[in-house]
């Protein structure tokens, strides 16, 4: 995270989030005002993922989620 150039206004996803545990650290640590699009296609994972802080769970697989995104600019950790 020390390579991350984040400011709280950046929309930031974490593309295959399991639990989304480093996507909630990146989330308080940059002091993010939106949350951390996470991006993972197992129920299981994102289930875990909804209980933790500043996320914003995307039940998708990589190239499902690029498909619908593919406008827009993201940033991938």
């Amino acid at each position: 995270m020390k390579s991350l150039d984040l400011k709280p206004h950046y929309i930031v996803a974490d593309i295959g989030s399991g639990t989304g545990l480093i996507a909630e650290n990146i989330f308080e640590s940059f002091g993010l005002g939106n949350p951390v699009w996470c991006v993972d296609p197992s129920k299981e994972m994102q289930d875990l993922a909804r209980k933790r802080k500043g996320i914003y769970p995307v039940q998708k697989t990589a190239e499902e989620f690029f498909l619908i995104r593919k406008s827009a600019s993201v940033l991938t950790c």
